[in-house]
């Protein structure tokens, strides 16, 4: 995932809510720090320091549980129409 990706999937997860308190402090922490750099720097930056740090603790649980919440409601809405 680029930063740009990043930051667009983090404004969508936190417009919807999905993220806690934790999650979203620290990937504002990490969205500033890196603003913080010349845009030709930030990718750079962004794939050194934070891309897998973000990815474990930040993006893979927050899918993983969207992709629990999809599937709960698929399950009810086909117990619906049985």
């Amino acid at each position: 995932m680029k930063y740009k990706e990043f930051k667009n999937w983090f404004n969508e997860m936190s417009c919807y809510c999905f993220l806690n308190l934790d999650q979203t402090l620290f990937c504002i922490d990490v969205i500033k720090y890196i603003d913080s750099y010349w845009f030709w720097q930030r990718e750079k930056v962004w794939k050194e320091e934070y891309e897998f740090l973000t990815y474990i603790n930040v993006i893979k649980p927050v899918e993983d549980e969207l992709k629990n919440i999809r599937w709960v409601s698929n399950n009810e809405e086909n117990r619906h129409f049985k």
